[in-house]
């Protein structure tokens, strides 16, 4: 497949564009505000629930941008360049399912799934730091794990017998305590005003959301990472599908459409949002466990590809440009 990058990143993605989830972070303190004084805790009484339960989250976070990254591989010279990157792993998972049809409904499973998620959602944003300046060390791994570990830490301990939950915290809170400190290094070798922007609001999101799950404001401390998260990803893969298909639609799905002549980029958040929503619907709603199994399935390969789609050089990377 021929590469010419610059002409083929046609829609630019403002890098200030990446700071406008962040705003979810304001919006929640100031739920939590007014939860506190003049609802009496009503919020969060009414809402001691995963996300994933309520229909209208479920309608536009977590499966929609695995649907829209899915949406990419629809594509004939995608499927041509990826070919066994993508035909082997889905072979794998179908065959797991196949040969272990009970394995979704084990604890560790359960496990495996929520350590996954946690370290794909927060991850994303330790990765996109580096196209705003922060330099690529070794100490920013140390930063992002930091972050992992606290994070779960705090998580699991939420939920943790009476006397062990203690320890988790004290754990979860130093491993807080040092993430803060690298925070601080990091802060001041980012070259960037936008850079430092960006890093303040992954550690102020991070300190948040970890004292909401303190305080028991459990939805609030999910949302959180998920909107940051989902609103990130659909920048990119609406950037992309643009440029992609401009010009010439080559995305199957976009093109079995195209005589709606809806601009791609609402088709992309859309056409995800519709595919995503039945399977959620029948899934969180419903508890079926084929929805189940086509969720995980769509959800581990999104968490493999996306170790390597945007790495410079592939056919997706060449259809973003920043500024």
């Amino acid at each position: 497949m021929p590469h010419t990058a610059a002409k083929k990143a046609e829609f630019d993605t403002p890098r200030k564009l990446l700071l406008m989830p962040y705003a979810v972070v304001p919006l929640t303190m100031l739920i939590v505000l007014i939860d506190q004084l003049f609802l009496g805790g009503r919020f969060k009484s009414h809402f001691m629930v995963m996300p994933e339960s309520l229909l209208l989250y479920s309608l536009f976070f977590n499966l929609p941008h695995v649907a829209a990254s899915t949406v990419t591989f629809f594509d004939l010279e995608y499927l041509k360049h990826y070919s066994w990157r993508l035909y082997v792993p889905a072979f794998i998972i179908v065959i797991t399912f196949i040969l272990f049809p009970s394995i979704t409904l084990t604890p560790v499973f359960a496990l495996v799934v929520t350590l996954t998620t946690i370290i794909h959602v927060v991850g994303q944003q330790f990765g996109l730091s580096v196209m705003l300046g922060v330099p690529p060390r070794k100490i920013r791994y140390l930063w992002m794990w930091l972050a992992f570990t606290s994070n779960i830490l705090f998580l699991y301990g939420y939920a943790a017998p009476p006397n062990i939950r203690p320890y988790m915290e004290i754990g979860a809170w130093i491993g807080m305590a040092a993430f803060l400190i690298c925070s601080y290094f990091i802060y001041k070798a980012t070259t960037t005003p936008l850079g430092k922007l960006y890093v303040t609001g992954i550690v102020i999101s991070i300190v948040w959301a970890a004292a909401l799950f303190l305080s028991y404001y459990l939805f609030l401390a999910i949302l959180i990472p998920r909107v940051v998260h989902d609103i990130t990803a659909f920048t990119f893969y609406i950037s992309h599908d643009t440029n992609r298909n401009k010009g010439r639609v080559r995305n199957m799905i976009y093109e079995t459409i195209s005589f709606l002549k809806v601009p791609v980029y609402i088709l992309c958040p859309l056409v995800a949002i519709l595919l995503a929503f039945p399977i959620s619907y029948f899934h969180f709603v419903k508890g079926q466990e084929w929805a189940y199994k086509i969720f995980i399935f769509l959800t581990f390969m999104h968490y493999y590809t996306e170790t390597f789609i945007w790495k410079k050089g592939t056919p997706h990377r060449e259809y973003i440009r920043m500024r």
